[in-house]
């Protein structure tokens, strides 16, 4: 289990687990690292 799963799961935002074992889940990884990597950049 992932940061992103525990952050989800906290929010109430859990995804079943094939989700979490399919490409899906790094396409997210990536995708939730890059807007945190933004908002930083962005001064936010």
């Amino acid at each position: 289990e992932c940061a992103w799963c525990r952050i989800l799961k906290q929010q109430g935002l859990a995804f079943p687990a094939t989700f979490w074992r399919d490409e899906q889940h790094r396409r997210f990884e990536i995708r939730a690292t890059a807007l945190k990597a933004m908002e930083k950049s962005d001064g936010g």
